[in-house]
């Protein structure tokens, strides 16, 4: 039987003696590619350009093409899907590009109702390319009763935002759980600074994306279960950029 070689393994070739030439082609490489940045760009990763990241489980076998398919029709065209843990658990690291489910309209509703339920205007501070969060500036509280009396009116606050976001304005905190055996908390949804210049800050999350991934996936390839939710905002993937 004769076989069919494209470079033969008996023919001598004196690569070493041509160095110099494979070295410049190589340059010649490098260079054509850091020309052809300004033109064409560079194409960043999730990392390089904010997005969410979340570890999800099924309740079957499925396959990283398949979440792929579900991801790109529900609109994340730049995705990353990467087993997590062994095989037969199930469980799945889902990154998409942060794409935030709130609008303006949201952001007015809820201002306004808590302007009624604080009893005292408030600021909200939104920028749709950070996903779905926002700031709320609330004046610090003057209690005649010192600090601890000043503790329990902004864990009211607290409180109150929590009822008016979910209940009134329909919105849906994010959700954690510490374990399998604990159930899921809004502990870390609504996270408060302490009081500066006057002003004290809420920072709000929200579950908008990942509970638009869940439904999907849910809806596709059987029951999945989100079990964590990373994020990787504007401004920490700027400074990764730089």
């Amino acid at each position: 039987m004769k076989f069919l070689y494209w470079f033969h393994p008996d023919k001598p070739r004196r690569l070493i003696d041509r160095g110099a030439l494979f070295v410049g082609i190589g340059f010649a490489f490098a260079i054509l590619n850091i020309a052809l940045i300004p033109i064409l760009g560079i194409n960043y990763g999730i990392d390089f350009s904010g997005g969410t990241e979340m570890q999800m489980r099924f309740s079957k076998p499925v396959k990283a093409d398949e979440i792929r398919n579900v991801l790109e029709k529900q609109g994340f065209a730049k995705n990353q899907v990467q087993q997590y843990g062994d095989a037969s658990d199930n469980e799945w690291l889902v990154r998409v590009e942060r794409i935030s489910t709130l609008t303006d309209d949201n952001i007015a509703q809820v201002k306004s109702l808590l302007d009624a339920k604080i009893g005292s205007a408030v600021r909200i501070d939104f920028q749709a390319h950070e996903g779905d969060r926002f700031f709320v500036f609330v004046d610090e509280p003057k209690m005649k009763d010192g600090a601890l009396e000043q503790i329990r009116r902004l864990d009211e606050i607290q409180s109150q935002m929590g009822t008016v976001i979910e209940e009134q304005a329909g919105l849906r905190l994010r959700r954690t759980r510490a374990s399998d055996a604990a159930p899921e908390t809004t502990a870390d949804a609504i996270v408060r600074d302490e009081p500066y210049q006057g002003k004290v800050k809420f920072l709000v999350q929200l579950q908008g994306v990942s509970d638009r991934v869940a439904k999907a996936l849910s809806g596709t390839l059987g029951q999945a279960e989100v079990r964590r939710v990373d994020f990787v905002d504007a401004t920490v993937a700027e400074g990764l950029k730089t």
